[in-house]
């Protein structure tokens, strides 16, 4: 356990290394099995959470180690995120069956085009492993460490490539300078940006954020019944990334929103919000003529514009004309909360508990690994077998023809 800490500790350090800190980092463990501990997420943002799935790991009572099953699920890993990224092992070399292990674990990293880094952690000096052995025939990185030296990485690099020289990005605040615009109204920016597009605002736009200097970054005017908005950074590959995480990426929704208008006609138009069960709905319609709906009352609010009011009496998608309303359960259920030892008992049956953040990354790449089933399927050899029978029968035939030849010309003679 004391070695395990010790490579658990390591593992922190990377993370907190400068050249990982754009990366979006996973982490899988492996001895008998491996297992996928947390799928990837940006280390600038989730640093403490990986630290914390790291510190928490414990061994499991074996000492067989199989790091060919660990590298091929860090590659479908990789290769579920879009088949860019690096594989960092961070292991004591002690492979379990080592000459089938090793020979798989070089045929995994030279089939698949994927950086691959090995460090080992040594408690007893001298004792290399496997690892030199599979870094040098696959082209690999090696480093080692000696349990209990100093915990800096950093002064032992993975590789000798030189470092690049830093560069120093100016960074620009935004600010708006307009509030009274469906754009802006409510919009709480706080974000910089390292980039921007000198333009001068056409007349009769109106500016809507701003550096602090005054020059535009979002504008937005009308050009004759259209709507036009300008925004003048990139799309948050270089320059303008914080525009979009949240929460100033309602400033992009909002842009486009506006842009986009309301598609849909003036006339005989439904609108509605969610409803509960058992709980009044209202929804509004917009028609030339008086709505005839048998389980609603319905209100003459405006000029063509009326408020049917219901009560859902059942769960489900009620339908006004094409237009569904969602009905979900009765508003009651709704404060309840959830069960604590919900999370428990999942990953008690074999499941697994995923936050917010952590659905929206790696729910997908989750269940795509999970429904994939290996099948059997017979195959006949009746085509191949008839093949060869028939191949026999004409040799028989042409063996038979050649005899009685034989025999007819010994007969002539």
């Amino acid at each position: 356990t004391t070695l395990l800490d010790y490579e658990k500790a390591l593992a922190v350090e990377l993370l907190s290394s400068p050249q990982f800190q754009d990366y979006n980092v996973g982490v899988v463990v492996f001895g008998t099995r491996a297992y996928n501990v947390i799928d990837p997420v940006p280390l600038a943002r989730s640093q403490n959470v990986l630290a914390d799935r790291i510190a928490t790991l414990a061994p499991t009572g074996t000492e067989d180690s199989y790091l060919d099953s660990g590298l091929e699920l860090a590659q479908d890993m990789i290769l579920a995120g879009g088949g860019e990224g690096e594989i960092i092992v961070l292991s004591d070399g002690n492979l379990h069956n080592y000459q089938e292990v090793v020979a798989r674990s070089k045929k995994l990293i030279q089939e698949v085009n994927i950086t691959t880094r090995l460090i080992q952690v040594q408690a007893i000096p001298g004792r290399m492993g496997s690892f030199p052995e599979i870094a040098s025939s696959t082209n690999s990185e090696f480093a080692s460490f000696v349990y209990p030296d100093s915990l800096t990485t950093i002064s032992a690099p993975l590789s000798d490539e030189p470092k690049p020289e830093e560069v120093n990005i100016t960074s620009y605040s935004l600010a708006v300078v307009n509030r009274n615009h469906y754009i802006t109204t409510d919009l709480d920016l706080n974000a910089s940006i390292s980039g921007f597009n000198d333009v001068t605002p056409k007349s009769g736009s109106i500016k809507l954020v701003a550096l602090a200097d005054g020059k535009p970054v979002l504008t937005a005017w009308r050009y004759g019944l259209g709507r036009v908005a300008a925004l003048t950074t990139d799309d948050g590959n270089a320059w303008a990334g914080q525009l979009y995480s949240s929460p100033n990426s309602q400033l992009i929704s909002s842009a486009v929103n506006w842009a986009v208008g309301d598609p849909r006609p003036e006339m005989d138009r439904v609108e509605g919000e969610d409803g509960w069960q058992n709980t009044p709905l209202q929804i509004t319609i917009n028609s030339r003529y008086r709505p005839s709906l048998p389980e609603a009352s319905v209100e003459k609010v405006g000029e063509n514009r009326y408020i049917a009011t219901f009560t859902p009496s059942r769960r489900g998608i009620y339908y006004i004309g094409e237009y569904g309303v969602a009905v979900n359960y009765p508003l009651e259920y709704r404060y309840i909360g959830f069960n604590p030892d919900l999370p428990g008992l999942i990953m008690a049956n074999g499941g697994k508990v995923f936050t917010e953040g952590e659905a929206e990354r790696s729910l997908i790449a989750e269940a795509s690994r999970l429904s994939q089933r290996m099948v059997e399927e017979r195959v006949s050899s009746r085509d191949s077998l008839l093949l060869i029978a028939l191949l026999i029968f004409l040799l028989e035939i042409v063996s038979r023809k050649i005899n009685e030849i034989r025999r007819q010309g010994q007969r002539g003679a």
